[in-house]
């Protein structure tokens, strides 16, 4: 069975369903981590009106809206995006399940399938079964193969790893990308 990977990240307008979700980035890698496509989206809600907390944006996300407004598609585009690429990098196997892998990723996907594309078309193209990276990073804490007192957030664990990605954090491509890069590491491990 060949193993591919969907590494993803999401930002919102806040923590709870109620915020919009504003950008989102999907990487496919295989098994020996070659790229094989790659999705970023930076959406509106269809009705054109966000639903935002300031603190969010101001503090953790520094998206700013006017920008992003800008720049984006509706829900509905992007679901129709999504969809396409879920089914493209699904390819033709049905072994082929994409492999979820990402920081928070429970959170990130329970936005993309309320506000983007329903359960059930999430469901056809990628597994139940996903990776969480600060799960896995834990587990190795727990198994003495990382410092007890190394903090598990995607940050800490760049700077533990020595990471050097583009970009700022809290940004979904960069994240996604970080993503990536630490988990490689965790698999040395």
């Amino acid at each position: 069975m060949k193993t591919k990977l969907l590494f993803l990240d999401a930002e919102m307008g806040g923590i709870g369903l109620e915020f919009s979700l504003l950008t989102a980035y999907f990487a496919t890698y295989d098994e020996n981590y070659n790229l094989l496509g790659e999705l970023d989206l930076r959406l509106r809600p269809d009705d054109g009106i966000y639903h935002v907390d300031g603190r969010a944006l101001a503090e953790v996300n520094k998206i700013d809206i006017r920008s992003l407004y800008s720049e984006s598609i509706t829900y509905k585009e992007g679901a129709t995006k999504l969809y396409n690429y879920l089914m493209s990098m699904y390819g033709s196997e049905p072994t082929t399940m994409l492999t979820p892998v990402g920081s928070g990723i429970k959170g990130d996907i329970t936005h993309i399938t309320d506000k983007l594309v329903s359960v059930g078309s999430w469901d056809k193209f990628v597994s139940y079964r996903v990776i969480d990276i600060c799960s896995v990073a834990r587990f190795f804490q727990l198994m003495g193969k990382l410092p007890e007192d190394l903090a598990l957030g995607l940050d800490s664990l760049k700077d533990h790893f020595g990471i050097k990605v583009d970009g700022n954090l809290h940004e979904a491509k960069t994240d996604t990308l970080i993503g990536v890069e630490v988990y490689k590491e965790l698999r040395k491990l």
